[in-house]
């Protein structure tokens, strides 16, 4: 589902991928009433013949709103950003995209250093690969950091730089990770409240099953981490 709107429906427009060229790049089977910088939500049935519900308000909370001064989640965890300044993330943006530079790194770093204790700086492969090339001339003065889960860091000022797929490409996010955490209401867990996880199908000679995970991402003090944007390698 496409809409111009990130949190009411206002030009909703439901189609289906017809393929997909590469991480970045999509193509749509029909553009009708999609435009210009509208916000792509999956989409699913409800029973009908065709995509009725959107996933809107419904993904597991990311690193942009986790960390954020208001510019993508104005009221975060039920508190406005605006009221309260506790509330707010340190954000280094710009107009427009800006090469990345040790200056906007130590300063990003700084301001989350300010209130908390930063531990680990997640980044895209474009960025991770940038800060490979301003360390060319010392490269031999640095190494490497193993981390927890099998991941491996660029060591910056004791942080390890972290490379993230997921990551957005534009984006270095400086980490306090004691304030995040994981609110789990229900486990991944077959819905069996009438006994029975497979349930017959009243039209189609099948049985079905329901996965449900009740969860979302949570920042106890989002003003302990920062987040540089706008940043091209």
């Amino acid at each position: 589902m496409l809409d111009s709107s990130k949190t009411t429906a206002t030009s909703e427009a439901y189609t289906y991928v017809k393929s997909i060229a590469d991480g970045n790049t999509i193509t749509l089977d029909d553009q009708t009433g999609v435009a210009d910088n509208d916000y792509l939500f999956l989409a699913h049935y409800n029973g009908t013949d065709s995509p009725t519900v959107s996933n809107r308000d419904k993904e597991i909370m990311g690193l942009k709103g986790l960390i954020d001064d208001g510019t993508n989640v104005t009221d975060f965890q039920g508190l406005s950003r605006s009221t309260y300044i506790f509330w707010k993330s340190y954000v280094n943006s710009a107009a427009s995209n800006r090469s990345l530079t040790e200056e906007i790194m130590f300063n990003t770093m700084l301001e989350a250093s300010k209130k908390g204790d930063p531990k680990i700086i997640l980044t895209s492969f474009d960025l991770y690969a940038a800060y490979g090339r301003m360390l060319a001339a010392d490269r031999r003065y640095t190494d490497t950091m193993t981390l927890n889960g099998g991941f491996t860091g660029v060591n910056y000022n004791g942080l390890a730089l972290v490379k993230d797929f997921d990551c957005p490409y534009t984006e270095m996010n400086f980490i306090d990770p004691s304030s995040l955490s994981i609110e789990e209401m229900t486990p991944v867990s077959f819905i069996d409240e009438d006994g029975a996880i497979l349930s017959r199908s009243a039209t189609t000679p099948s049985y079905q099953a329901t996965l449900r995970y009740y969860v979302n991402l949570a920042n106890s003090a989002p003003n302990k981490s920062s987040v540089a944007r706008q940043l091209v390698a």
